[in-house]
């Protein structure tokens, strides 16, 4: 097991209250950094049961899809804690042929998918840049990004964009 020391460092991750993001959220703790979950809600599921005990962990919501509240809410943590490592990792499936996917669950999957993944990619970069002492950003995204599943149009030009983009 490699066996890495981030203490000092602040990262934030998105889509943190669960999945992927918490896991992320628990073992960047582990790793000594101190974390800020970015999610729309806390969660409160089994698996993030305790995370946010450790008082290394705080929670901060936030709508990716939402360009001024990521410009804020970045600000307000780079301000405080600065931001060393981002981990962008919220998203949203929307399941649907391009016959039967309506605008307005297009709209939502490309919002957060994409416009959200751009926002928070570019608030990390900028605070990252203007602290002087680099960072690092990791986009999480779907095997989708890369090969197809019928029924998710949305989701997997989303995805496809997304790999791309990163």
């Amino acid at each position: 097991m490699i066996s890495i020391d981030l203490s000092g460092k602040h990262a934030v991750v998105t889509g943190g209250s669960s999945g992927i993001g918490a896991a992320c959220v628990k073992t960047l703790a582990q790793a000594g950094a101190s974390v800020t979950v970015l999610a729309r809600k806390r969660g409160h599921s089994e698996e993030v049961e305790g995370m946010y005990e450790n008082p290394a962990i705080d929670f901060m919501p936030l709508d990716i899809s939402d360009s001024e509240q990521v410009s804020q809410v970045f600000e307000k943590i780079a301000a405080s804690k600065g931001i060393d490592i981002a981990v962008l990792n919220a998203g949203t499936l929307g399941a649907g042929t391009v016959v039967d996917t309506d605008d307005e669950t297009w709209r939502k999957i490309m919002s957060v998918n994409l416009d959200g993944l751009f926002y928070t990619t570019r608030e990390s970069v900028r605070h990252m840049m203007n602290q002087g002492r680099g960072g690092k950003v990791v986009s999480v995204g779907s095997i989708s990004g890369f090969r197809g599943n019928l029924g998710f149009a949305s989701h997997l030009t989303s995805q496809g964009c997304a790999t791309n983009f990163t």
